[in-house]
């Protein structure tokens, strides 16, 4: 058996497994490249995305599985779970035997990981909706984020929709990627900085404000510092504007 790698992308393993069934081969195991596989003394295999591939296997998986459970199949790969891609494979193979019954097999372990996977994914967006910071930067509005998963194509409709007048930048710090919107559309691109910092006075009064409001806002006797971590997950205080560098609880 043989360890398949491929560039991360959902294109690139939708081909991975394209290749698979076509040559009814079991793998070892498939992870993106730049992750390590532990242990494994066997062949790799180095599969390229290829658009086409990824296409018919699609196309072929809605029409079998439902548009649902490939849904779920691509919210479940922007969980980035290590070893997770064998879990998608076991999904994507289990609903070949059972077609539209895919998602009432919950006894099933592919299928249980893959939902588990997937509600991940879609908590964790709710979640970051509402923790994007946008700061003023020259000509553009500047968020930078760091999450457990990949969110950034799941952002992209939501803020384009809230700012369509703006141009903006939503940089996964973690991941070196941003999602960009320029007035028009949105779209994904490498992003190798250490996060924008040099923001102007404008920008500096306007997180005072923001600050001063979230201080006299909150009631002392009704303050959860638990829930609130709950909320606001500790990773992503260092990006949240009304709390000031060095400040180790929010609201506290």
């Amino acid at each position: 058996m043989r360890v398949y790698v491929y560039d991360g992308s959902f294109e690139g393993l939708l081909t991975v497994f394209h290749g698979l069934f076509r040559d009814k081969a079991e793998p070892l195991a498939i992870h993106r490249r730049g992750v390590a596989a532990q242990g494994f003394l066997a062949e790799t295999v180095e599969v390229e995305a290829d658009p086409a591939k990824a296409d018919a296997l699609y196309e072929a998986m809605e029409r079998r599985m439902t548009p649902r459970a490939v849904r779920l199949l691509y919210l479940a790969h922007l969980s980035e779970e290590r070893d997770g891609e064998m879990r998608l494979f076991a999904f994507v193979r289990r609903g070949g035997q059972l077609g539209e019954r895919l998602l009432d097999d919950l006894g099933d372990p592919g299928v249980a990981a893959v939902m588990r996977m997937a509600n991940r994914v879609e908590r964790e967006r709710e979640r970051f909706l509402g923790l994007v910071r946008f700061r003023e930067a020259g000509t553009f509005f500047y968020a930078p984020i760091e999450s457990t998963c990949r969110l950034l194509p799941l952002l992209g409709d939501h803020f384009a929709r809230r700012f369509p007048s703006m141009k903006w930048m939503i940089h996964d710090v973690g991941r070196k990627e941003a999602l960009v919107y320029d007035e028009e559309e949105w779209y994904l691109t490498p992003c190798d900085l250490p996060g924008v910092t040099d923001f102007g006075p404008r920008e500096a009064h306007y997180q005072h404000l923001w600050r001063t409001y979230f201080d006299v806002a909150a009631v002392e006797n009704r303050k959860s510092p638990e829930r609130q971590r709950n909320r606001m997950p500790k990773k992503t205080w260092k990006w949240l504007v009304e709390i000031p560098r060095g400040k180790r609880e929010p609201g506290v």
